[in-house]
């Protein structure tokens, strides 16, 4: 399959568990790769036939203005449900790091991959 992908795309958030997290944006890192038949975009170089990266990111950093979440794991799976109904991809792999919660390291976070069907009955 053919895939579209975003990196090291910066986003900030509420996200957190502690009461402080919920008051302050948090910086974090997503990495995307959706996916995309590219075949009818190429043989005809219309731009109709592409996933639009810009408005994928635009949408992800909507997402971040207006949700809150407590985990890493709802912030993705909806983010990723999101995506997959509004760009009617079939499938896509998300990794979320937040770069503040642990001095030590660089980043921390998950990474998950959901495809169309996953969210077929939602």
């Amino acid at each position: 399959m053919d895939k579209v992908f975003i990196q090291d795309l910066n986003v900030e958030t509420l996200i957190g568990l502690y009461p402080w997290e919920q008051q302050v944006k948090q910086p974090m890192v997503i990495n995307l790769e959706l996916g995309w038949d590219m075949r009818k975009a190429a043989a005809t170089g219309d731009l109709q036939y592409t996933l639009n990266y810009a408005e994928v990111v635009e949408r992800v950093h909507r997402f971040c203005r207006e949700h809150q979440h407590i985990l890493l794991e709802s912030f993705s799976d909806d983010l990723a449900r999101i995506l997959i109904q509004q760009f009617n991809v079939p499938w896509l792999k998300l990794a979320v790091g937040k770069t503040t919660t642990i001095t030590a390291a660089r980043q921390v976070g998950i990474e998950i991959e959901r495809s169309a069907g996953d969210y077929a009955s939602k």
